[in-house]
């Protein structure tokens, strides 16, 4: 049985796999807490097949590639298509999980605690951002990209250089006031050469991969393994919207704070490319949707705050790595 306190939203998990426990952990080290005094959500894992657990002939409310939604009543069944079932029952404000393969059990909990996490944090005005984050002696500086856009690969690049401080890989917070908020749970390295000397020099025990069912392995590492070098967010933020080019070349501009706007709206206010994981956030009643549209008002006012708050700009990167790094840091003094 273990423990997480995200910004206030306290999870206990309980499983009899001690595989799954090591793994959440990892995920989540640094919001790893030993004891509670109440709890937002609690989570029981099974690594064992939950047929048996669904109900038969429920009408399906969504389908995806991914799984098939059923609601009975309080209840939120998710079959992923024989794989794995999880049970979220929103009244009581717990879950089951059952899957007989760890991979599918690790991911499912992985990703229904950072979802109910967001949704509550989200009402109490601390929002995700979908970008890297990092932070020096004076100034948070934030890149959007899209996926496989290569945040996780600029990442490593401020990995290397101690000098720089780390917030998040790829979800910063930002709260009311605009004010970025560290998040740094796992980062993931793609399984590539260019990685191998970074990998070799962070412990065994700090290593571990994620295989996703729809995007493939990943390597992810323990944040933790880095905690002298987690940030303290600081006042000044530089916001940079990339994007992608053809070739090596670099190119960068200032832009006023208007033409950035649309870019946070899609990464922050929407947030497109966060793991919200719809079929864990969105409830089926009344009072949840009006609540979603509380949620996406906090966020536009969030948005807002961030965006005067900041220094924007646009970068166009090309197909050299250590050229895009070299050029991005230089915003920052």
């Amino acid at each position: 049985m273990i423990y997480f306190d995200f910004y206030g939203f306290t999870v206990k998990l309980s499983s009899s796999s001690e595989d799954l426990l090591r793994l959440i952990k990892l995920n989540f080290s640094y919001f790893h807490v030993k004891e509670l005094k109440e709890v937002h959500l609690e989570i029981e894992a099974f690594l064992k097949n939950g047929a048996e657990f669904l109900p038969k002939e429920l009408v399906a409310k969504k389908q995806s590639v991914n799984s098939i939604t059923y609601d009975l009543g309080d209840l939120r069944y998710n079959d992923y298509y024989g794989e794995a079932l999880s049970i979220l029952d929103y009244r009581n404000s717990s879950a089951k999980i059952f899957s007989s393969n760890i991979n599918r059990l690790h991911e499912i909990t992985y990703l229904l605690m950072m979802s109910r996490q967001g949704k509550w944090c989200d009402k109490k005005g601390i929002h995700k951002i979908h970008s890297m984050a990092v932070a020096n002696e004076k100034k948070n500086l934030l890149v959007m990209l899209p996926m496989k856009g290569g945040k996780s690969t600029l990442f490593t690049k401020f990995l290397a250089e101690s000098k720089f401080q780390l917030i998040s890989d790829d979800s910063p917070c930002v709260n009311s006031k605009g004010e970025i908020l560290n998040f740094p749970i796992r980062f993931g390295i793609e399984k590539k050469p260019m990685y191998e000397e970074l990998l070799s020099s962070i412990n065994k025990e700090s290593i571990f991969t994620l295989q996703r069912n729809l995007y493939g392995e990943k390597i992810l590492v323990d944040m933790m393994f880095f905690h002298n070098r987690i940030a303290k967010p600081k006042k000044e933020t530089v916001l940079v919207q990339g994007f992608r080019q053809n070739g090596g070349g670099f190119k960068v501009k200032k832009v006023a704070k208007v033409q950035m706007l649309k870019y946070l709206l899609i990464n922050m206010t929407v947030g497109v490319g966060l793991p919200m994981v719809i079929e864990y956030f969105i409830e089926n009643n009344i009072r949840d949707h009006l609540g979603n549209i509380n949620i996406f008002l906090k966020r536009l006012y969030s948005t807002t705050n961030l965006l005067f708050k900041s220094d924007c700009y646009f970068a166009y990167m090309g197909n050299d790595i250590d050229k895009n790094f070299n050029e991005i840091k230089k915003l920052m003094k």
